[in-house]
């Protein structure tokens, strides 16, 4: 059979991830709160509702400071969140490419938040997919 489209993930397939990274991060400009890995945590409730797209970066940024208390702008908030991306692996976009140039069709499906999308493109990815943030991954519901 031959395939036509490839179909990616970005954490952990394409760009290799580093959470404590991103939590030390938050911890750092005093919004530990975020980076609570209690899943009923406002904190983890507050991720959870960016990482699927209910609420914008700015007005996470916004309850984030409210959540917290702490005083700082939204690019520290947004550097903080980055901490979380590593790199692309050269061999990896090499390949991306090789396949792109093999008339391949990529795309990439993921849950990745506006902040690391926006990462990403700029740094990460900017030559190799022409990719979207509305390509998102589903949320399961109990379980399907």
């Amino acid at each position: 059979m031959q395939y036509k489209n490839i179909i990616f993930d970005l954490g952990n397939v394409l760009v290799k991830l580093n959470p404590e990274g991103c939590i030390g991060a938050f911890k750092a400009i005093g919004m530990g709160e975020l980076a609570n890995p209690n899943p009923q945590s406002e904190g983890m409730k507050l991720m959870s509702k960016l990482g699927v797209g209910m609420i914008t970066t700015e007005a996470f940024c916004d309850a984030a400071r409210e959540l917290t208390g702490a005083d700082v702008t939204n690019e520290e908030i947004i550097d903080a969140a980055n901490k979380m991306l590593v790199e692309i692996p050269d061999e990896k976009k090499e390949r991306l490419l090789q396949l792109k140039k093999a008339g391949y069709r990529l795309f990439l499906l993921s849950n990745t938040i506006d902040i690391h999308w926006d990462y990403c493109v700029e740094h990460l990815f900017p030559y190799l997919l022409p990719l979207h943030p509305e390509s998102r991954k589903p949320k399961l519901v109990n379980g399907c």
